[in-house]
């Protein structure tokens, strides 16, 4: 069986999406890599952060200095981290200026990154100018040819079909799963698992 610890490996001296949470990953013989989330301050800083909100404020409208001054956690300081597992990164904000992602993500370049998004627009137009990184659509169901040029497809896992792996399977696609609440929904180990819930994710 495959892990990827969602937003980090969590425990009672690490939340999620945090400096520690993400070490605690790459310690762990048990996961082959962990998941973060992706968003930009006003001043288009990269940070960790999963919610829209921040303090009952849209995360786009904070500016750097503040957002540091939170404590939240910058993207560089995560892809710093030396480590050759998977850092899968799920771009939460649509309206990147995807030229200037791909510039920075280059620059970190022996990192092991797997790129995702809700959006198949910004995945595609990122895919089109980065030879740096791995691409990958969340909850992609419609079977497409010309849809799935990825490397990768990340399903909810109450979706998932034999029929589904085996069409990925034949794509040479990864197929991901998330949204797993008990450990009995297991295929093989060609699925690498994302985990949703903090007890099975905190105590594997």
């Amino acid at each position: 069986m495959n892990y990827i610890a969602h937003r980090g490996l969590v425990d009672k001296d690490a939340k999620e999406n945090t400096y520690n949470a993400f070490l605690n990953a790459i310690k762990s013989p048990k996961y082959k890599g962990f998941e973060l989330d992706l968003r930009v301050s006003k001043d288009g800083e990269y940070f960790v952060y999963h919610n829209y909100l921040l303090d009952g404020k849209p995360f786009k409208n904070y500016l750097k200095k503040d957002l540091i001054k939170k404590g939240i956690l910058k993207l560089s300081k995560v892809l710093e981290l030396e480590t050759a597992k998977i850092i899968l990164i799920e771009l939460k904000d649509f309206n990147l200026d995807i030229k200037k992602l791909s510039n920075f993500l280059n620059k970190y370049s022996k990192r092991n990154i797997y790129l995702m998004s809700f959006d198949n627009n910004i995945i595609k137009k990122i895919k089109k100018i980065n030879s740096t990184c791995k691409f990958g659509i969340l909850d992609y169901v419609i079977n497409s040819d010309n849809l799935f040029s990825y490397d990768f497809i990340c399903m909810l896992n109450g979706l998932i079909s034999e029929k589904a792996k085996n069409y990925y399977k034949m794509k040479n696609i990864k197929l991901f799963s998330y949204g797993i609440l008990s450990n009995k929904k297991i295929y093989d180990e060609d699925i690498f698992y994302i985990i949703d819930d903090k007890l099975l994710n905190s105590s594997t």
